[in-house]
């Protein structure tokens, strides 16, 4: 296992993003980063907490509306096992548009990541997803690990709250393009 970003990350209305590139500039995804979320990410998706819907993007749902929260990124040589002390697991497959990957909320530079541009599963896991804009700091925190797979459909691993439960119905009604 290699650790690629142990860090706090800005979120911003409660979104995230891991972002790649074939280039430099890479204007296809530039009208896509100026939608809001129910614009993009989460169409024809099961789950609501990351959106694999946008070729070489993952939109990640976090509770925290505005601000940052801890998030640390592993890369595996093979599945890792779940563990049970995350309280909302989903899986989505994810293949990287080129070698740049970044962590990021918007335009600007994010927080680059290490991985080579091949299929990917994708397992994102939250611990205290308490959605309460009221709430100054829930503790939530997450972890991403990626590992080699071939691609196939997003999967609630686990779903314990009711605010992941919310994000889940809301990427339910939105339509597979």
């Amino acid at each position: 296992m290699h650790i690629l970003l142990d860090d706090n990350v800005p979120v911003s209305f409660h979104i995230f993003r891991i972002r790649s590139y074939f280039t430099d500039i890479d204007t296809s995804l530039e009208d896509t980063l100026s939608s809001t979320w129910d614009d993009f990410g989460h169409d024809g998706q099961s789950n609501g907490l990351c959106g694999a819907a946008v070729a070489g993007m993952l939109s990640f749902t976090t509770a925290k509306h505005t601000g940052s929260v801890p998030v640390r990124v592993e890369l595996h040589d093979a599945e890792p096992t779940v563990d049970s002390a995350w309280d909302e697991v989903v899986e989505v497959s994810f293949i990287p548009r080129g070698a740049d990957v970044q962590v990021q909320w918007d335009d600007s530079d994010g927080m680059p990541l290490a991985v080579e541009s091949r299929p990917y599963r994708v397992r994102y896991c939250a611990l205290n997803f308490v959605h309460d804009d009221e709430v100054e700091d829930a503790g939530d925190r997450y972890l991403i690990q990626f590992w080699p797979a071939s691609p196939k459909p997003d999967h609630i691993v686990r779903q314990t709250s009711d605010a992941a439960a919310y994000w889940h119905q809301v990427a339910r009604r939105r339509p597979s393009e």
